[in-house]
């Protein structure tokens, strides 16, 4: 009897975590501000999405942003012509590295990543940044080049680095969903078959 009274219980609970979440759509660099990407967000954070009549050519200018209480969020993405061009995951974590007046070693790390048809970094850095105690989570992907080749338009095949700056503490508590967050990001037009 005690079984059948927990199986309401707890898909109750898996309900209240799935409607705490909403997808997003979020557009590339293009004039027109096409929608490019998707991602599943919790829908108690704010998010900022750019004016229809921005200009967003500048690839240091987020394509969206996003808060929760302390952390800041941002989405960058960078189309690119040919797969030469492209910006290495591991130059976009030398970046945020020097951002950090200090840095603990010790506690940062950087971990390859596969997911939705990218591949890259994750950085996870642990110092001080702005006179602040910080930790910084930042994924650094591209398109896998099998993908680059099959895809014709820039924008879809953008590189895309997502970045997460908050206090210690508050990261610490918000990780998981931070990761579910970037895990869930992918494009909306599916990927073509390679030929």
């Amino acid at each position: 009897m005690k079984h059948y009274f927990l199986i309401p219980i707890f898909l109750f609970g898996c309900l209240s975590s799935a409607a705490a979440t909403q997808t997003v759509e979020i557009c590339g660099r293009d004039p027109a501000h096409t929608l490019i990407y998707r991602a599943k967000v919790p829908a108690a954070w704010s998010h900022i999405h750019p004016s229809p009549t921005e200009s967003l050519t500048d690839t240091t200018k987020s394509i969206c942003e996003f808060t929760l209480n302390e952390i800041r969020i941002t989405v960058h993405n960078f189309p690119s012509d040919a797969i030469e061009n492209r910006i290495p995951p591991s130059a976009q974590i030398a970046r945020w590295k020097k951002q950090f007046t200090t840095i603990d070693t010790i506690t940062s790390s950087t971990i390859p990543q596969s997911f939705s048809g990218f591949v890259g970094l994750l950085f996870e850095g642990n110092g001080v940044l702005n006179s602040a105690k910080t930790i910084m989570m930042g994924w650094s992907m591209q398109i896998a080049p099998e993908h680059y080749r099959s895809l014709t338009n820039p924008q879809l095949r953008a590189d895309f680095t997502i970045k997460a700056v908050g206090p210690t503490e508050l990261m610490a508590k918000e990780r998981k969903t931070l990761i579910a967050f970037a895990r869930s990001f992918e494009l909306i037009e599916e990927i073509p078959a390679n030929k």
